[in-house]
Order: C-alpha cells, then sequence, then structure tokens
C-alpha cells in the first residue's frame, strides 16, 4: 500500500517537472522569436551600426547607399545616387549599396556600377534602417557619421556632395522661409565662425565625449528656456550639426526661430531628411 501511495506521488511529481519544463521551454523559445523579430533602433548619428559581411575598420570612412527598384523616390534620385557614387569612388570611398531582400538596385546606377564595392541584401528592419532611400557615412569605428534619408532637395544634395570631400564644410543661412548654403573651407572655418555664438544642442554626455573648442552646450530640451535667457537677442547663432541627426538640429533651428528675439540662426554641416519610403515596403 505504502509503496502505490510512493509510487503515485513520483509520478505526479515528474508529470508536474515534466509540464512545468516544457512551459519554459515554449516561453523561451516565444521570447526567443519576439525578440528576433523586434525591429533594432533607427538608424542615428553616432550610432554603431553593423551590416553582415562587412567590415568597416579598413578604411576612414565608408559610403552606405540604402535603395530599391521599388521605390519611386530612390528612383527619381537615381541621377543624383549615380553622381553620388562617382564623386565617393573619386574621393577614394569605398561604397556599398543596400538593398532589400526581395528587391535590386534601380537601373539609373548602372552607370556607375563599377564604382560600387559592393552589393549587399539586407533586412532592413532588422538593421534599423528608417527607409530609402537612405544615404550614410560610417567612420572606420563603424559609427555613423553622417546621415540623408529620403528624396533630398538640389541643396541638400550639393550640401552631402561638399560634405564628401572632407575638404570644407556646409553653412546653411535661413532668411525666414528662404535658405542659402555655404561653402567654408577647413582651415577658414574658425574665422568664418568667429562672429557667431557656436551651440551645441547635444546632451551634456554627448557633449563631454567630443565638441568644437569654440561651442557652449545647451541641450535641446533646455534650448527653449535658456536660449532666451542666455543668448543675446540679437545675436547670431550657429547650431553645430555635425555629430547630429538631422531631425534634432531641425528642431533646434525651430525651437531659436520662434523665441520673441531677433536671433538669425545658420547650422554647420546638417544633414536632410525628405520623402522616403517606409522600409516595410521595400523588405
Amino acid at each position: 500500500m505504502r509503496g502505490n501511495i510512493f509510487h503515485k506521488q513520483w509520478l505526479r511529481d515528474t508529470v508536474w517537472v515534466v509540464v512545468v519544463g516544457l512551459g519554459l521551454t515554449v516561453a523561451l523559445e516565444w521570447g526567443r522569436r519576439v525578440f528576433d523579430r523586434a525591429p533594432r533602433q533607427q538608424w542615428s548619428i553616432n550610432m554603431p551600426v553593423s551590416v553582415p559581411g562587412l567590415t568597416f575598420s579598413s578604411q576612414p570612412r565608408t559610403l552606405l547607399l540604402v535603395t530599391s527598384s521599388e521605390c519611386q523616390y530612390c528612383r527619381a534620385s537615381s541621377r543624383f545616387h549615380a553622381a553620388l557614387v562617382s564623386q565617393a569612388h573619386a574621393a577614394g570611398i569605398p561604397v556599398v549599396v543596400l538593398v532589400g531582400r526581395k528587391t535590386t538596385r534601380p537601373t539609373g546606377l548602372e552607370s556607375v556600377a563599377t564604382y560600387v564595392d559592393k552589393t549587399v541584401q539586407v533586412d532592413m528592419a532588422d538593421l534599423g534602417i528608417p527607409g530609402t532611400p537612405t544615404i550614410a557615412l560610417v567612420s572606420r569605428d563603424s559609427r555613423l557619421s553622417g546621415l540623408w534619408i529620403g528624396k533630398l532637395s538640389s541643396t541638400q544634395e550639393q550640401s552631402l556632395l561638399e560634405r564628401l570631400g572632407e575638404k570644407a564644410h556646409t553653412v546653411l543661412d535661413r532668411d525666414g522661409k528662404a535658405s542659402s548654403l555655404r561653402r567654408v573651407r577647413n582651415e577658414e572655418i574658425t574665422l568664418a565662425l568667429r562672429d557667431s555664438i557656436v551651440v551645441d544642442v547635444r546632451t551634456r554626455d554627448e557633449y563631454s565625449s567630443s565638441h568644437r573648442a569654440e561651442a557652449i552646450n545647451i541641450p535641446l530640451d533646455e534650448l527653449a528656456l535658456r536660449g532666451f535667457i542666455e543668448l543675446p537677442h540679437s545675436s547670431l547663432i550657429t547650431l553645430d550639426c555635425n555629430g547630429l541627426e538631422w531631425s534634432r538640429c531641425d528642431l533646434a533651428e525651430r525651437v531659436l526661430a520662434d523665441l520673441p528675439t531677433h536671433l538669425r540662426v545658420r547650422a554647420l554641416d546638417k544633414g536632410a531628411m525628405g520623402a522616403s519610403c517606409l522600409r516595410s515596403a521595400v523588405r
């Protein structure tokens, strides 16, 4: 009798352990699949990037062009992209074209195909690519040093081509709704900034890691209040957008423009964001 009771208890305990073990296995597998499917953080300036099959450490800079034959904005930009690839090649910058797993590069790039070092099919959501077209400069340490998203205006295209040479900076001056782009050589940039207050709107940690010697730090979330209090109301402000994604630079411009002051605002080395195809449409 006692043996039967012990046997039944052992069977119940064994079944319980097996059920719990199976439950944990199923839960862990479900969690792994959900985690694997979750898109990564979208690309942003200074973010480390990883592309299967690519290493960035052998060159100071690498140009990534994310495009798709199915995206209307990519097709409309193909002439500029061809000029971009050609100029990058002339500057000794490796060019890698990234396309979705089910797409190809637009035919407009065929004229410069010999200048493309590699074409890689990727899962855009998995890499955190915001959409197409996207153009990125990646530094030797695998971090994004420049980011341009969508179909660019002629001014934005010119600014990007200037950045490729790394021999000049671009300054975007605004006068109301109008804007004009100026090219300033590296050796002249200190003199060009001397008549303005240079403001870095990155976080304190980002500013501490590296910044222009003449720049003061006013984090973006403090800019409206501190900008009104601390910046002389008739001064010229240069926003240092080098190392800052387009959206934060653009927001900083609008914050300063909306202050009840007479501030004049210009942007140094601003990126760009235009109309683009959603990455889900070009997988």
